[in-house]
């Protein structure tokens, strides 16, 4: 039987080791955190691999438990074993301690902070922000087509890129330098005929544009 002076709260116990089979010391630990909580951010530009870095500098690592989480908290893998039904992921060890997740084809969906955790002790939490960037997109299909128009009319050119923040979006017709998905033409010229250029880019590359051709019919 343990002598009261020797009994634990569970809060306790952390911070004590045994010595012997009938005698115990403390071993003050407190000034040790039980977590270490680290981040860092990883951009990647759409369809590429992302690899979210995990490293561990434990002897005895191959002891460790590492465990992913993906941002919605739904587990990704344990060590080398994936469970998240999705075979673009995989654990990757190109050194000893390391236990990247690499993300293959990343997709704009996929953006979020994942987590590594690893059991040691302190415990080691790794919180990595992925960004993934799109390169601009014009949508063909809700775009003005070539047009034709009489002399004196006013005619509206249109481009619309598909959106994934709304910083992203920058639109302009390189013929007259007029930045907007719109370029209206009032009270148009035979000289004002030709071919509008319409460009998309939101700094990742590569830019994209559409040719409009205009055709003005003069009476």
């Amino acid at each position: 039987m343990i002598p009261n002076k020797f009994k634990l709260r569970p809060k306790d116990i952390h911070s004590l080791m045994w010595l012997g089979s009938d005698k115990l010391i403390s071993k003050k630990t407190d000034h040790f955190p039980r977590r270490i909580h680290t981040s860092t951010d990883v951009v990647v530009t759409q369809g590429q691999t992302a690899i979210l870095p995990c490293k561990t500098n434990e002897e005895n690592h191959e002891d460790l438990m590492i465990i992913w989480m993906n941002p919605k908290k739904i587990l990704i893998s344990q060590k080398e074993s994936r469970f998240i039904d999705d075979t673009r992921m995989s654990i990757e060890r190109p050194f000893l301690g390391d236990w990247n997740l690499h993300v293959r084809h990343v997709q704009y969906k996929d953006k979020g902070v994942y987590t590594c955790t690893i059991n040691s002790y302190p415990v080691f939490v790794r919180h990595i922000n992925l960004t993934v960037q799109v390169p601009s997109r014009i949508i063909d299909s809700s775009s003005t087509s070539n047009v034709r128009v009489r002399e004196g009319e006013t005619v509206k050119l249109n481009t619309w890129e598909i959106i994934h923040d709304i910083h992203d979006m920058i639109n302009y017709f390189t013929e007259v330098g007029n930045v907007g998905e719109e370029l209206i033409i009032r009270n148009i010229s035979r000289y004002c005929g030709g071919t509008y250029l319409c460009q998309a880019y939101n700094d990742v590359p590569p830019a994209v544009s559409r040719p409009i051709k205009v055709e003005v019919q003069c009476e």
